[in-house]
C-alpha cells in the first residue's frame, strides 16, 4: 500500500478499541508476549453511556479472574446494588435479588485499560481508524493519529471498535446493521425510588427504561427504535410522576446519548461471522449484546476468546478465524437463547395478564444473571 503519512513499523497484534473488549484482548495477547498495541479514537478516559451495571455471573468471574477484581474506589456509590427491581405499570414491583456491583463506565473502563497497559500493551489514543487491508505480507490499518494520517501493520486484527465498527465496515461493507437508540439524563439528587437497587420499567407491546443511582446523581436511561426517543422520554418520566412523585420540570444536569447494534438474526442465522481471516471482531463490534441485557460480559468473554485464540494460532498454525469463530460459538448460542426469551417475557401486545409479564420478566432477567 502507498502511503503519503508516517507509518510505523510492524507489530504482533493491534486492537482497535479500549473497551472491555478492547482492554481483555491487549492483556490477553501483551501479557503472553506479543506486540500488542491498543488504537483508541477518543482521550483516556473516555465517556460510554451505560448502566455500568456487572450483572452476570460471566462478566463477574473474568472480572476476578483476569483482571484481579474492581476496586471499590472504580465503582460508585452505593457501590453494590442488592439486585434489580422489575416495574409493570399496574402490578406490584418484584425484585430480582443479586448482588452487582456499579459505576461510571468511564472509571471501569479507564481501569481494565490500566491493566492492559501493565501487562505490555502500548495504549495510542486519539487514533481515529479509517480502515484495515489485509495483504500476503500483514494486515495495514489506517488511521489518523492527531490528525496526521499513518500507517501500521500487523500479523492481526482486532476490531474491538464499538458500535458503528469502522473495522467491520471496511471487512463487511454490504452488512445490513440496524440500531436501537439509548438516551440517559442525569439529575443531581436521588429519584424519589429505592437507591439500593437498579429500576428497570417495562411498558409491554411499547419500550422500557430504567432508573439508578451514581453518587449524588440519578440517571434516567431510555431505549427505544429511532425516531421515537423524545415520544419515551416523555412517556417515561410521565410515569415516574404518576406512580412516584418525580417532578416532570426537574431539568437534568446532562444529557448523553448512544446506539445499539442489532445484528442477532445474522448472527444466529450465520450469515454474519465476526471473523475474517486474521481480522477477528468482538464485544458490540461483533453484534454480541444481549437482548435487553448486559454487554460487557460477552466484550470481556469475546476478547479473550479473539486473543486465545491468536496465540493458539501462533503456537500451532492454522487459521485463526476458524478457532475464534468455534470459540464464539457459545456466545452466538446464548444470544439466541435469550433472543427467544426476550420475545417471551415482553410480549409483543397489550392484551395480556400484567402480573405474568412481570413474572417472565424477572424470570428472564435471573437467568441472564446466570
Amino acid at each position: 500500500m502507498a502511503s503519503t503519512g508516517k507509518t510505523y513499523k510492524e507489530v504482533d497484534v493491534i486492537v482497535v478499541g479500549a473497551g472491555p473488549a478492547g482492554s481483555a484482548a491487549g492483556k490477553k495477547c501483551a501479557e503472553s508476549g506479543l506486540e500488542t498495541i491498543i488504537l483508541e479514537k477518543k482521550q483516556l478516559p473516555r465517556e460510554k453511556v451505560c448502566s455500568g451495571l456487572i450483572v452476570g455471573l460471566t462478566a463477574k468471574r473474568i472480572l476476578k479472574e483476569e483482571f484481579g477484581g474492581i476496586p471499590k474506589d472504580v465503582l460508585a456509590d452505593p457501590y453494590y446494588y442488592r439486585g434489580i427491581i422489575v416495574h409493570v405499570p399496574g402490578v406490584k414491583p418484584l425484585s430480582v435479588e443479586s448482588e452487582t456491583p456499579v459505576g461510571w463506565r468511564r472509571d471501569i473502563d479507564f481501569w481494565l485499560i490500566q491493566k492492559a497497559r501493565a501487562a505490555g500493551a502500548r495504549i495510542w489514543d486519539h487514533c481515529q481508524v479509517k480502515s484495515v487491508e489485509a495483504e500476503e505480507d500483514g494486515i495495514t490499518v489506517k488511521f489518523f493519529k492527531d490528525g496526521e494520517e499513518s500507517f501500521i501493520k500487523a500479523c492481526y486484527v482486532i476490531g474491538a471498535d464499538g458500535v458503528r465498527s469502522p473495522v467491520r465496515r471496511t471487512i463487511f461493507p454490504q452488512l445490513n446493521v440496524r440500531y436501537q437508540q439509548e438516551i440517559r439524563e442525569c439529575y443531581e439528587g436521588n429519584f424519589p425510588l429505592d437507591r439500593s437497587y437498579y429500576h428497570g420499567f417495562y411498558i409491554p407491546g411499547k419500550f422500557w427504561f430504567a432508573a439508578d443511582h451514581k453518587g449524588p446523581y440519578s440517571c434516567l436511561e431510555v431505549s427505544a427504535k429511532p425516531g421515537e426517543l423524545k415520544e419515551r422520554v416523555a412517556q417515561a418520566k410521565e410515569i415516574l410522576q404518576k406512580e412516584y412523585g418525580f417532578d416532570p420540570r426537574t431539568k437534568p444536569l446532562w444529557r448523553d446519548a448512544c446506539m445499539e447494534p442489532r445484528i442477532h438474526e445474522q448472527l444466529i442465522s450465520g450469515a454474519f461471522k465476526p471473523a475474517k481471516g486474521r481480522i477477528l471482531l468482538t464485544g458490540d463490534a461483533a453484534g454480541f449484546q444481549l437482548p435487553n441485557s448486559e454487554g460487557i460480559g460477552t466484550a470481556l468473554l469475546s476478547g479473550l476468546m479473539a486473543g486465545e485464540s491468536i496465540l493458539d494460532t501462533v503456537k500451532n498454525g492454522g487459521e485463526v478465524d476458524w478457532r475464534y469463530l468455534q470459540r464464539v460459538k457459545q456466545i452466538i448460542d446464548t444470544i439466541e437463547k435469550q433472543f427467544i426469551m426476550a420475545a417471551n417475557s415482553r410480549y409483543l401486545n397489550t392484551n395480556v395478564n400484567l402480573e405474568e409479564v412481570a413474572e417472565k420478566i424477572c424470570s428472564f432477567l435471573r437467568e441472564s444473571i446466570s
